[in-house]
């Protein structure tokens, strides 16, 4: 399946007072780059969509992320970016999560993005849970709850945060992207395979239990009464 494809990812921007959204090829996408450089909030999903930015319209996912807006958390507010960066590992060191393919300083905060392999709409709820396995690690920093589902934007590198005047940078280089199901084994408490034999064993024990139609009463003896019980 070629990149055109498998549906577009949508940046959306502002322009003469109107909230602007193109869906974009990913061939495209280094051009969009160069000719948005400095402007001000530009955004781009990290997943691709087959229609308007929807998760109804949800096509391909391809990276996992938390937003981490450690300004809105009165300890860090002042920490400059590397600063906070650091924490940030100490944090995936303590809860045992790899450490992102990107670190964006966004201009208040700081984009942790794990990309992987594309995988279909199908794996969704598996993709949520990891969602939710990196904001409960970074909600002490500060991650952002609101922006966890697949349809969210994150700000680009090279582009401008308004408020703060910042320029967002990235503070790491680019790693490779992981395989979906290697990333997830590492986030969630049970991987895929664990979980299919869990099920397994569950469908086993369903099977060893009686009908709910056969369960009465048996009729028997007690050998000290002699009467049925």
């Amino acid at each position: 399946m070629s990149s055109d494809s498998a549906g577009k990812e949508s940046l959306s921007y502002p322009d003469q007072g109107r909230w602007l959204e193109t869906r974009l090829k990913v061939t495209e996408l280094p051009w969009a780059v160069r000719e948005l450089a400095g402007a001000p909030e530009v955004y781009l999903s990290q997943n691709r969509f087959k229609g308007p930015r929807k998760i109804a319209h949800l096509w391909q996912l391809d990276a996992l992320w938390v937003d981490v807006d450690f300004h809105t958390v009165a300890q860090w507010a002042d920490k400059p970016p590397e600063s906070m960066w650091e924490l940030s590992k100490d944090v995936l060191e303590e809860e045992g999560i790899p450490r992102p393919t990107l670190t964006v300083a966004t201009g208040r905060g700081l984009a942790l993005v794990w990309t992987h392999q594309p995988i279909p709409r199908a794996a969704l709820p598996r993709w949520n849970a990891c969602q939710q396995r990196l904001y409960r690690a970074f909600k002490p920093l500060g991650a952002d709850r609101g922006a966890l589902d697949a349809a969210r934007v994150l700000r680009i590198v090279g582009t401008q945060h308004a408020k703060s005047g910042q320029l967002v940078r990235a503070l790491t280089p680019t790693g490779d992207a992981w395989d979906f199901d290697a990333l997830a084994d590492e986030l969630l408490p049970l991987t895929r395979g664990a979980l299919s034999d869990l099920r397994v064993q569950r469908a086993l024990r369903r099977a060893k239990t009686p009908q709910e139609h056969d369960k009465h009463p048996q009729t028997i003896f007690t050998p000290l009464s002699g009467k049925r019980v």
